[in-house]
């Protein structure tokens, strides 16, 4: 049996680096592996643009650009 996320993403995504680790803002591919495995996102996550927003369920307004 697989189990579902039941928590939000963080509002970042993280990420390795030689040195440890860092985050950014969500990229496309970030979102569509939280979206597979369940996950969701709140209204306060950091996406790169709009395209990545939309696909997260988000909208992002002219004053987050």
């Amino acid at each position: 049996m697989i189990k579902r996320l039941a928590l939000p993403a963080p509002l970042r995504e993280t990420y390795t680096t030689p040195g440890g680790w860092a985050t950014r803002k969500w990229t496309l591919q970030g979102v569509h592996d939280v979206l597979s495995y369940g996950g969701w996102f709140k209204a306060s996550s950091e996406f790169d643009c709009r395209a990545t927003a939309r696909a997260a369920g988000q909208k992002l307004t002219e004053e987050a650009l």
